[in-house]
């Protein structure tokens, strides 16, 4: 049996529920792709964080987008530089020792410049609709649609590590202008991110 979890790709924007964040409107960054990745599994009664599935999807936008660094959001008053995923595994060794969850925000930078934006939405600790239910979601804000990009370099990911690619979904290409759900959201991330 595999031990990795199932995971889903969203592309675009569900209504109602999604929104542009604003670190990436600030860069840009307005094309978004996710990866949902399930917290649930047999025989565990908390939710189970797939450390090594979140390392291997962050690895795959840090191929894509070409990036030479990721800045890591470890919580609102700390940041981390890495370039290479060798850096990136020992700091999710350690985060792992404090928290079972991902980073709250990836900065992607190519030559100084911000690339792309993985934030991370914890709908495994509120739920969700369908969906992201009890999901750690990475979505990744991009300049342009790297969507289809993404999908396929993550299809090849998943067969090489024998993980399930449960299904892929579209969604509207442009964020919503407001969202009660998200707003919402916001606010249980914010206290989520100060930890």
């Amino acid at each position: 049996m595999n031990s990795m979890q199932p995971f889903k790709i969203v592309k675009g924007y569900l209504p109602e529920v999604d929104i542009l964040p604003s670190e990436a409107k600030n860069f840009g960054l307005t094309h978004r792709c996710a990866f949902v990745i399930e917290s649930y599994r047999p025989n565990c009664v908390d939710m189970f964080f797939d450390a090594a599935l979140y390392e291997g999807l962050v690895n795959i936008v840090h191929k894509v987008v070409g990036s030479d660094k990721i800045r890591i959001q470890i919580s609102k008053r700390e940041t981390r530089e890495v370039a290479t995923a060798e850096e990136f595994h020992t700091l999710v060794e350690e985060m792992l020792s404090v928290t079972k969850s991902p980073f709250p925000c990836l900065f992607l930078l190519r030559n100084s410049s911000v690339v792309a934006l993985i934030h991370s939405e914890p709908w495994a600790l509120l739920g969700g609709p369908s969906v992201y239910h009890d999901s750690y979601t990475l979505a990744v804000f991009t300049q342009s649609d790297l969507s289809d990009r993404l999908t396929q370099d993550a299809r090849a990911y998943a067969a090489e590590v024998e993980a399930e690619l449960s299904g892929i979904v579209q969604f509207e290409p442009t964020p919503p202008k407001f969202s009660l759900l998200y707003e919402i959201k916001k606010m249980i991330s914010r206290r989520y991110r100060e930890g």
